[in-house]
């Protein structure tokens, strides 16, 4: 094992391991941290999971540091859980409300991939993601903001959140394709689901496993993403019936090929036991440094990315640190970005592409007449950020797969 993994964050990854395989919890290693451990384990959004391991483990609660960690997993359990079942309650509302509106719809992402979790609690919900038909936007609007949520960016991105009393649900028009070669796929994203009572949709689950792939993808590519995203993906290969034929032709189309191999490796060697007498106590050993490269990168991303690794990526696109980088190409590609990330902030481009000039001298006067610190921001961002870091960036998204 890396000698730059501590004994904290190898205790962090054999308690998922236990818990993912039903084996039995060991207790802390010498040199754990317990407050450690609840940090890392609650930047990476599973603190309500490990809690599942610790709590019936017989810890030196004589140790004050022990103690509060525990505290602290307790708290976040009891937090978690009640989160999770005002979103179910929620949730059975804005069903009934989408059906009566005559609205299909289909929850995206982790409402569906935490069944195949131990406990579904397990799987921490931050929003609640759900895909409508771009046309009923308006309808189901209505039928939102009568419930008693509001909406303040109604129909500025290809999404629009509802926020009421901590619970998020973002309503999708399209599905991500960000570094797709191909997305054809999801043209017409409704065409992989299936109905599974009233207006609500599900996407059967080899496309559902495909999209998490897709979607971790883009946050990997850019604030980066945890070992959430990892435990997903070995979840649906350790527990559903996927086609895997279906996934590698569509891998190939995709251009993704590469990134899901080598993310199914990972998720394979760092939680066990995919392989018939696989040796589970053991994996982590097959680990090269390479392979603890991509895991230290994931404990440092948080469960939704960083900001800092946010800039760093959109830096590797201006050429920062490579032989034909320079302020002036990012600055550039600040103002005039390409047609992919401009029909995020103008969705007419998807229907009119032809429009994508008029669009960039708009955000040109916007950004030099009324936005200046926009790009004030961008330059200091570009400064503040080392080439090193950059090229780091760089042979991550190389080790994942993503050059």
């Amino acid at each position: 094992m890396s000698k730059e993994i501590s004994p904290t964050i190898e205790y962090f990854i054999d308690l998922l391991r236990a818990l993912v395989h039903g084996s039995s919890v060991p207790t802390p290693y010498s040199g754990v941290d317990m407050l450690g451990l609840y940090a890392v384990s609650e930047e990476q959004g599973l603190s309500c999971m490990l809690y599942h391991a610790l709590y019936k483990l017989p810890l030196n609660m004589e140790d004050e540091r022990t103690k509060h960690a525990m505290e602290r997993f307790r708290a976040a359990h009891k937090a978690y859980v009640r989160h999770s079942v005002m979103q179910d309650v929620e949730f059975m509302k804005v069903s009934a409300a989408l059906d009566a509106a005559g609205v299909e719809y289909c929850p995206l992402k982790g409402w569906y991939t935490r069944e195949l979790y131990p406990e579904q609690v397990m799987r921490y919900l931050a929003d609640i993601d759900v895909l409508i038909h771009p046309e009923d936007s308006a309808v189901v609007y209505t039928a939102m903001t009568g419930l008693g949520y509001t909406c303040t960016d109604y129909m500025k991105h290809d999404d629009d959140t509802y926020r009421k009393n901590g619970i998020n649900i973002e309503m999708h028009r399209c599905l991500d394709t960000e570094g797709l070669k191909d997305a054809s796929l999801y043209m017409d994203p409704f065409a992989l689901t299936e109905n599974v009572g009233g207006g609500c949709r599900r996407m059967r689950v080899s496309d559902a496993y495909l999209y998490t792939l897709v979607h971790g993808m883009k946050h990997f590519m850019y604030g980066g993403t945890g070992l959430r995203t990892l435990l997903d993906i070995y979840l649906y290969l350790k527990n559903a019936e996927l086609d895997r034929s279906y996934i590698s032709s569509c891998a190939v189309e995709m251009g993704i090929e590469k990134f899901a191999y080598r993310m199914e490796e990972l998720a394979g060697k760092v939680f066990g036991g995919l392989e018939a007498g696989a040796d589970i106590a053991g994996c982590k050993d097959e680990l090269d440094d390479e392979a603890w490269e991509l895991v230290r990168f994931m404990l440092k991303s948080g469960a939704g990315g960083k900001t800092k690794t946010l800039d760093a990526s959109l830096l590797t696109k201006s050429g920062k640190g490579g032989k034909n980088g320079s302020r002036a190409s990012y600055v550039f590609s600040l103002i005039f970005p390409p047609m992919r990330y401009m029909r995020k902030r103008d969705p007419i481009l998807k229907k009119a592409p032809v429009l994508l000039p008029f669009m960039h001298v708009r955000r040109w006067f916007q950004l030099v007449f009324s936005k200046r610190e926009r790009i004030k921001s961008g330059i200091d961002r570009y400064n503040d950020i080392e080439d090193s870091a950059v090229d780091e960036l760089r042979r991550i998204h190389e080790l994942a797969g993503l050059e």
